[in-house]
């Protein structure tokens, strides 16, 4: 049976506890929707994503969270500013994350949080600053022929949490820290990838 939009985000609003978070979300999927049409659209809890190879990727959401084994929620943010990759925020009974979506090929690949592309838009970052109910950390990927290939992951081991600030250049990402973290850059020289704290900035360290 087909489920109209609005009705959609009518059941997303009020299961899960009325999580703002979905809600919040099924708004912002309503606009991308609107705006990728036909590319991507929704058949009652499936989200539909149209590829380059006119072959469907389908994400089925399980919406009833009774509990932790039937709670999943799929969310359509957007498309990456190249139009290559859908960009799709996934919550969990306890958990969230975001994937993006080739359209070339279907490649998937779990980005963690909200991603940002470069000026160039050869590389996105993600910086995810939780301590729970998701990966903590920093991310960096190379968009290489439609899909994505991981060039740098930092998960630290005493908790410091990142949050993303702005592309200063194509190589060099601001970061803030989170929860008495110091703030840090992330640079590219010489083709690798490094993440170091802000010297000229005080702070205190975990």
């Amino acid at each position: 049976m087909r489920v109209s939009l609005m009705m959609f985000s009518f059941l997303v609003a009020a299961g899960a506890q009325a999580d703002p978070d979905l809600a919040a979300q099924a708004r912002i999927e309503q606009q991308a929707l609107s705006a990728n049409a036909p590319i991507a659209r929704r058949d009652g809890n499936a989200l539909l994503l149209t590829l380059a190879t006119k072959s469907v990727a389908r994400l089925n959401s399980v919406p009833s969270c009774a509990g932790p084994e039937d709670c999943l929620h799929y969310h359509l943010m957007g498309m990456s500013p190249d139009r290559q990759f859908f960009d799709v925020a996934a919550q969990a009974y306890e958990s969230a994350t975001r994937f993006w979506i080739s359209r070339a090929s279907g490649q998937r690949v779990e980005v963690y949080a909200e991603p940002h592309a470069s000026p160039d838009r050869k590389y996105i970052v993600s910086a995810n600053p939780v301590e729970f109910g998701g990966t903590n950390g920093v991310f960096v990927w190379e968009v290489e022929r439609g899909e994505l290939r991981e060039r740098f992951r930092s998960e630290p081991s005493d908790h410091r949490l990142y949050g993303f600030v702005r592309w200063v250049d194509a190589s060099t990402v601001q970061l803030a820290g989170a929860d008495g973290a110091c703030p840090a850059k992330l640079s590219r020289r010489h083709g690798r990838w490094k993440l170091t704290t802000d010297a000229t900035v005080s702070c205190k360290q975990r």
